[in-house]
């Protein structure tokens, strides 16, 4: 087990709080705002007080806004969002050239994944793309060939208005594995350990993937099983979200009032999150927190998720403070993990 030294002292830990997604007032407007400000803060990396909001967030509800200012140039965020909506825009017949099925690359149609199975009586409500990084011959067939592949392009010689698009999205998938890199120096700092602690997990191979995604103009409804994306935390390390308009959606879920906190879409910030990887990781230590997205249904929504993931041979060690202190999970390589992760969700799927 990896052990370290003793920790520094801990933010205080938010009060929970319950956020009403309809507000019947301005000032219930208002006061909704501010619980979620508490819930999700922002973190601007620019100020003196960065780490210490980080910190708190990464304690607590596992969720922050990152602030674009000194992140990320706002052309390679509206080049990405520009070609993303254009995409989605295209004929049905035309996307499934690049259909996903039977591989861990392409688009994915409308409603068919499930996210939260087990409460849902129809597929989400919304279609994506899956783009990773461009994988050597050897690993299409490794010991992870079912995670990886060859990215799927569509020809932007005979679809005109999606020209520059596979340009757009490689480099805002470049920045986005950028900006990772410079959380995890924070991440490293949440957990006492060495600053560059994390960074051979990620280099030089890593297996982050961008997914474009667009939520129909669908009502979601809890009581029926209609969801736009239904509960879940995410699988991996982190996930940088970026909301491509000002529809809402976004919910996270609070434990201790058992209700849903509204996250709005801010055009300043991404949204991030920490996934069970790294509460794994940290052994319990970090918080990976529920979230789903319920859509209005008057309007499509469309965002853009980039889950920031190691090399799937990385041996994941949960991270201990001190000899005394017992791990809760087992060591285990990132893949293997994955894999059993995918494993359970389609076994409860399917109920097999």
């Amino acid at each position: 087990m990896a052990t370290v030294g003793a920790p520094r002292p801990r933010a205080m830990s938010l009060d929970a709080c319950v956020v009403r997604r309809f507000s019947a007032s301005p000032s219930d407007a208002i006061a909704t705002q501010r619980r979620t400000n508490m819930f999700v803060p922002t973190v601007d990396l620019s100020r003196a007080d960065a780490a210490d909001v980080l910190r708190r967030a990464l304690h607590t509800s596992g969720f922050f806004y990152l602030a674009h200012d000194g992140v990320v140039d706002d052309g390679v965020i509206e080049d990405m969002r520009a070609k993303s909506k254009a995409f989605f825009a295209l004929d049905v017949n035309v996307k499934s050239r690049i259909d996903a099925a039977g591989s861990s690359r392409g688009w994915t149609r409308m409603r068919a994944e499930t996210l939260d199975a087990a409460h849902s009586s129809a597929g989400d409500s919304k279609e994506g793309v899956y783009i990773g990084r461009e994988c050597a011959s050897e690993e299409l067939e490794g010991d992870y060939a079912t995670l990886v592949g060859r990215n799927k392009w569509l020809d932007e010689t005979s679809e005109a208005s999606i020209r520059g698009y596979r340009r757009a999205m490689e480099r805002y998938y470049d920045t986005m594995v950028g900006i990772g890199m410079r959380l995890l120096t924070f991440v490293a700092a949440a957990l006492d350990v060495e600053e560059d602690y994390f960074d051979t997990y990620w280099t030089p191979t890593h297996n982050c993937v961008l997914r474009p995604l667009r939520y129909a103009a669908v009502k979601s409804d809890a009581n029926a099983g209609t969801f736009a994306a239904g509960a879940h935390s995410d699988y991996g390390g982190l996930t940088i979200l970026k909301t491509l308009d000002d529809v809402p959606g976004l919910e996270i879920y609070d434990e201790a009032t058992a209700s849903w906190i509204a996250v709005p879409p801010r055009e300043d910030a991404f949204v991030v999150n920490i996934g069970d990887l790294l509460e794994r990781w940290s052994n319990g230590r970090l918080k990976s927190t529920k979230h789903r997205v319920m859509t209005a249904g008057d309007v499509e929504r469309h965002s853009v998720a980039f889950f920031f993931e190691p090399d799937y041979f990385a041996v994941v060690e949960p991270i201990v403070r001190d000899v005394d202190d017992v791990p809760k999970y087992d060591t285990i390589r990132f893949g293997d993990y994955l894999l059993a992760r995918y494993a359970e969700t389609y076994a409860s799927a399917d109920g097999s």
